[in-house]
């Protein structure tokens, strides 16, 4: 549904939207990993979840990219809260 309805609104769903011979593709193959994680949710609060989408390997243009994983260090965006939320940093 990510791919095929904006395909369908932008006009390309013959060139774009869905894995079929002679049409692009662009595809993420990810692994769902088990375990404990912390995330920071828009406000910098910390959510722990058990599960992550791991990327292994990006498909784009054609071109394979299944080296050296991206792990963000940080996040780097300033939030604007609500009035009464303290963000923590």
């Amino acid at each position: 549904m990510s791919t095929i309805i904006p395909a369908k609104v932008l006009g390309v769903e013959k060139e774009l939207g869905a894995l079929k011979q002679g049409m692009q593709a662009d595809i993420t193959i990810s692994q769902l990993k088990n375990g404990e994680y912390t995330y920071l949710d828009v406000l910098h609060e910390s959510r722990v979840g058990k599960q992550r989408i791991a990327p292994e390997k990006v498909i784009c243009g054609g071109a394979i990219y299944d080296g050296k994983r991206y792990q963000p260090k940080e996040m780097i965006h300033r939030v604007t809260a609500p009035r009464g939320f303290v963000q923590k940093r």
